[in-house]
């Protein structure tokens, strides 16, 4: 990932995004919080809507300019510009995906619920579905998450399904940045247009917040926007 800084705000830009110039997008660390002003004046957009996430699998089309919207969501999709799509995170992923050809975007909230429900596989499904996406041309961008060595499962027989197992790197420790990868190319993703940060929120404890490593914590927050 690409450490910028501007007013003295530091964020994170995946490599894989720098060539679009119609495209804005940041994940923000523990440095900066959730600061929706500080969102807007740093990619310079208009507007930020979030949602109430909940750990399901359910897409929302935005198109509304209320602040927040609904719960029942953990995943936004939007075709309009200007419109800046938030995720908070600490150690889910917040996950951003661009279409160049039907400039269309999305930002997904994945927990391992997200991924138990195959949250990427409904997201993918809306977007081919409302903008005609075709999953060939999808980029899909990995925030810090989670990392294997402290992805501990100990109840992983009843909370995960049996497909997840190949993932599993040691007794009890899954590797959910590779699960990711293999739901994305399971729906027609290019393993070369999924960029994985593969930075682990616990072990980073300088850079991001960590509910596992915290319990009581803030959010970090992942912010995508079309111009």
């Amino acid at each position: 990932m690409i450490r910028r800084k501007k007013d003295n705000v530091e964020w994170l830009e995946f490599e894989q995004l720098q060539e679009f110039p119609n495209l804005v997008h940041g994940v923000f660390t523990r440095h900066v919080g959730i600061s929706g002003e500080t969102f807007l004046n740093i990619l310079e957009i208009e507007k930020l809507v979030s949602i109430v996430q909940v750990h399901g699998a359910n897409v929302l089309h935005v198109s509304s300019e209320k602040q927040e919207l609904d719960g029942g969501f953990d995943a936004l999709t939007t075709a309009q510009n200007n419109m800046g799509l938030l995720i908070k995170h600490a150690d889910c992923q917040a996950t951003i995906f661009f279409d160049p050809i039907q400039k269309v975007i999305a930002n997904v909230h994945c927990g391992w619920r997200g991924s138990v429900h195959n949250i990427y596989a409904n997201t993918v499904k809306e977007l081919i579905q409302k903008y005609h996406c075709n999953p060939a041309n999808l980029l899909a961008c990995i925030s810090p998450s989670l990392g294997p060595n402290k992805a501990e499962f100990i109840n992983h027989r009843v909370e995960l399904p049996p497909t997840f197992l190949p993932f599993q790197v040691r007794e009890n420790y899954f590797d959910f940045w590779e699960i990711s990868r293999m739901q994305l190319k399971e729906v027609g993703l290019l393993d070369h247009h999924i960029e994985i940060a593969k930075m682990c929120t616990f072990t980073e404890e300088k850079d991001f917040f960590s509910y596992r490593r915290d319990k009581k914590t803030s959010n970090n927050g992942t912010v995508v926007a079309l111009r």
